[in-house]
């Protein structure tokens, strides 16, 4: 194992750059009674019952303290998922990232797992999949990150964020653990394997579902369908791309497990290519981790990042509640706990 890392105080600097800095207590986006740095004074909205260290108002300095104790715990998750040597700037961007995206994300992304492989270079490219459609201010930061990765650039602090009075830098997109899914692959960095081609289709997690297996056909051309696809062929497409980088297996879309009458089988639309495979897919799909082991944090995952693109299905019965017709709804159909089932 490479030796345990620690964020630097310029990497305290660089992260506290997006973050954005406010001397005085204020609510932020979801309401919680924050100071300095987003650091959370407690959940729900300033009432008065502050700390009086905190009602007088905190300095940059001491803000920058309160940010690097909130960091520590990405720090440890970074040490602890990564399995290659890092040097500081590699370190301390790794640990920014994880600080906005998450570490469940982190712990799931292909950077992680490219990175894993000793894939240095695939990192810049790994971290612009990361910009919620393309943020302007994710945007920036996922390339100042992959700057700072490659060249050990550091943009301080005080180049965007002035020293006097207060300056919120970052929108709710740059806090801690926000709402950032990944991304496509651009066209020339779709992996050529992923978890679906790893010889694994014969399992399918704790209980075996059917498997609609992908037609391999690499050297059949794309038809003029495939370059235009209906846009819930479009959101089915890359709800099974997210699967497959997630490392969920496509368990099954048009498979004879599922009858003429089912949403599966009843409207299949034609053959598209995901991740260099080809499926044959209807309006629904489900997906299933591979294997032995408890996936199931796996598929909460999963189901939190696909129910942000407001899915027509959303089934997973561990969850307590899904997604009909666009709408989050108090009801599971009692047969999706070992598989997460998605419909457009």
């Amino acid at each position: 194992m490479p030796p345990e890392g620690h964020i630097s105080p310029a990497g305290v600097r660089f992260i506290g750059r997006w973050e954005g800095f406010r001397g005085n207590l204020y609510n932020d986006p979801l309401g919680h009674c924050t100071i300095g740095f987003g650091h959370l004074v407690h959940r729900g909205n300033c009432d008065g019952s502050e700390p009086a260290r905190f009602k007088r108002g905190v300095t940059r300095r001491r803000g920058l303290k309160l940010l690097r104790n909130d960091i520590a715990d990405y720090q440890s998750a970074i040490n602890d998922l990564v399995q290659v040597a890092l040097n500081q700037h590699q370190f301390d961007a790794l640990v920014s990232f994880a600080y906005n995206v998450g570490t469940g994300a982190f712990a799931t992304s292909t950077l992680l797992r490219k990175l894993n492989r000793s894939d240095y270079q695939s990192v810049r490219s790994e971290l612009m999949r990361w910009t919620n459609g393309g943020l302007p201010g994710l945007v920036s930061r996922r390339r100042a990150e992959g700057e700072l990765f490659r060249d050990g650039t550091y943009v301080d602090l005080h180049e965007s964020v002035g020293r006097e009075g207060d300056n919120e830098l970052g929108g709710p997109e740059q806090r801690r653990d926000a709402e950032i899914a990944e991304g496509l692959a651009e066209p020339n960095d779709i992996p050529l394997e992923g978890p679906a081609d790893e010889g694994q289709h014969a399992e399918t997690g704790e209980h075996p579902v059917d498997v609609g297996e992908p037609v391999d056909e690499p050297d059949t051309p794309a038809s003029p369908e495939v370059a235009s696809l209906p846009p819930a062929t479009e959101r089915l497409k890359r709800s099974m791309s997210i699967a497959i980088d997630m490392g969920l297996l496509i368990t099954s879309t048009t498979g004879p497990g599922h009858g003429p009458g089912s949403y599966h089988y009843r409207r299949p639309y034609r053959q598209i290519t995901v991740r260099d495979r080809r499926y044959e897919v209807g309006r629904a799909q489900d997906a299933a981790k591979a294997g032995n082991g408890n996936p199931r944090p796996l598929y909460r995952r999963y189901f939190h990042r696909l129910e942000q693109m407001k899915p027509t299905e959303l089934f997973y019965d561990p969850m307590g509640y899904s997604w009909l017709n666009g709408q989050k709804v108090d009801w599971t159909p009692g047969d999706h706990r070992d598989h997460v089932h998605v419909a457009f």
